[in-house]
């Protein structure tokens, strides 16, 4: 599921969508009903993806800081 989501989010990202086509492009569809109903709803979950495919040192120094 992690792979294929960032895979999905990765073609996204190289054709140039944002990060709200991004989420409306749902690339974690498929996985929606197993795992979109927990702690990281999909669209916070595709949003943290797209961030880290898109700015990895600003994501990593946020994670790194807590």
């Amino acid at each position: 599921m992690l792979v294929q989501v960032r895979q999905r989010v990765q073609a996204l990202v190289a054709a140039g969508k944002t990060m709200d086509q991004t989420v409306e492009a749902a690339p974690t569809k498929e996985f929606d009903a197993k795992w979109g109903s927990g702690y990281v709803p999909a669209d916070v979950f595709t949003k943290l993806v797209y961030a880290s495919l898109t700015n990895p040192e600003k994501t990593t120094a946020s994670v790194s800081a807590h």
